[in-house]
């Protein structure tokens, strides 16, 4: 009876559908090797749909041309012609493309010509294409007018991982109490059906949140349950973003080593060949835990050089940081940290990411600079004596009072002296004026 059902064009493809559609949904790769012993002994009988889905879990379609594009033509004469598991293969395969931006515009576009609900589905369209670049705010409406369309009371699969895109993109716009209650709609529905995509975005959006707050214990304790998986790197969305993540909290919390093991199963699986994004966020992170500080820079300058190949933004802001982290720690420059850390500012902001914007500015404010041609000499009497003042820890209102000049000029006064002596912030004058005695300046 099964040799008989399967031998049916119509049937055949609804069970390989459902095979493809668990191997998407639950990383699980008996699926996959089950998928691809239905096809082996039924080559003839394979929908488009399905042959596309296996080509993208293969890493990519076909490198000539003419058989891609025959390939793709089939894949929209079936998907506009076929019932709805046509619809279920190509929806859990776009949530699952990260490497190729063609072929990640080719299935957003044919599903926003064929599925029955456009709301939801301009929402995977944005999703899957804005995610590298960072338009968190784009995501974060989106997801939030389609849910405001839907009827349904129970959450199901898209529901949920609209509920995803929310707690990613206000992760990333700095608002975490909105992030993680979304994350946890997300998780009460995915973590039952071991719906391994949407945990992911919980996961992402936990770690996320504790990253740009600097809690790296916490991401730390998040980042190092994960499980250990070579297909985990290319197969899910935040996989390159996951190994950049995972590479801060080791080293955020002084143990760069205990990224060692993912890091290496990543590089030997050949996850840096799938895709320059894959290749930049790879890079940073070996440069984040490698002990040797020429080839650590190294690291961290191909990884700058790959944005350019990247339409990226956000990505290589981070990377920025992360490069300026090491500046400042390793080659004791704070100088050339403060600059990626500026570079990477402007970026954040324009993004909406706060959450990272603050981080940077937490950042730049650590990383204290004196340039022995500008410090002390440069201060006026009366700048050396209002930041002595400031120092000991008198408000403006009490400078003033004492030197008997009005607060506007001893706030112009603090605004000129700042970057004489390198620095941000009232707290660090204290320092920065007994580095100066120190060198007769």
């Amino acid at each position: 009876m099964e040799k008989v059902a399967l031998d049916d064009p119509r049937v055949f493809n609804e069970v390989l559908g459902m095979v493809i559609v668990c191997g998407q949904l639950s990383y699980d790769s008996s699926w996959w090797q089950q998928a691809e012993d239905l096809v082996s002994d039924n080559t003839w009988l394979v929908d488009p749909v399905n042959a596309f889905a296996l080509a993208l879990h293969e890493r990519g379609e076909s490198d000539d041309p003419m058989v891609r594009e025959e390939l793709r033509r089939g894949v929209e004469q079936s998907a506009r012609s076929g019932p709805e598991w046509k619809l279920s293969v190509l929806t859990t395969t776009a949530m699952r493309l990260n490497w190729s931006a063609d072929e990640t515009r080719f299935i957003n576009q044919l599903l926003t010509a064929t599925m029955p609900q456009p709301e939801e589905t301009s929402t995977i369209e944005v999703n899957t294409s804005e995610k590298p670049s960072g338009l968190w705010a784009v995501l974060s409406a989106q997801a939030v007018g389609a849910l405001t369309g839907l009827a349904r009371p129970n959450p199901g699969y898209l529901e949920a991982r609209l509920h995803g895109i929310i707690a990613i993109s206000c992760a990333y716009m700095g608002d975490g109490e909105q992030a993680l209650e979304h994350a946890r709609i997300v998780e009460k529905w995915a973590l039952p059906r071991a719906v391994q995509p949407l945990l992911e975005d919980v996961w992402h959006t936990r770690s996320t949140v504790a990253l740009e707050r600097s809690d790296f214990e916490g991401a730390y304790a998040l980042l190092c349950d994960l499980p250990v998986e070579p297909s985990r790197w290319s197969a899910s969305l935040w996989g390159p973003a996951e190994l950049l993540d995972l590479a801060d909290a080791c080293e955020g919390v002084g143990r760069p080593r205990d990224a060692d093991a993912r890091i290496n199963l990543a590089l030997a699986s050949g996850v840096a060949d799938l895709s320059p994004r894959h290749a930049m966020h790879l890079s940073a992170a070996r440069a984040v835990i490698e002990p040797d500080i020429d080839d650590a820079e190294t690291l961290f300058v191909d990884s700058l050089n790959l944005s350019d190949q990247v339409a990226a933004p956000f990505d290589t802001s981070r990377i920025r940081v992360l490069y300026a982290r090491f500046l400042f720690r390793h080659r004791r420059d704070p100088l050339r940290a403060r600059a990626q850390v500026r570079r990477a500012i402007p970026d954040f902001d324009a993004l909406g990411a706060k959450g990272w914007t603050a981080r940077g500015n937490r950042e730049l404010a650590s990383y204290q600079y004196s340039n022995p041609s500008q410090v002390g000499g440069a201060l006026s009497p009366q700048e050396r004596v209002v930041a002595s003042l400031a120092a000991q820890g008198l408000t403006n209102r009490q400078i003033a009072e004492r030197l008997f000049i009005s607060s506007r000029t001893v706030s112009y006064h603090l605004y000129n002296l700042f970057p004489k002596l390198g620095i941000t912030s009232r707290a660090a004058l204290r320092d920065a004026l007994n580095s100066t005695e120190e060198g007769g300046l």
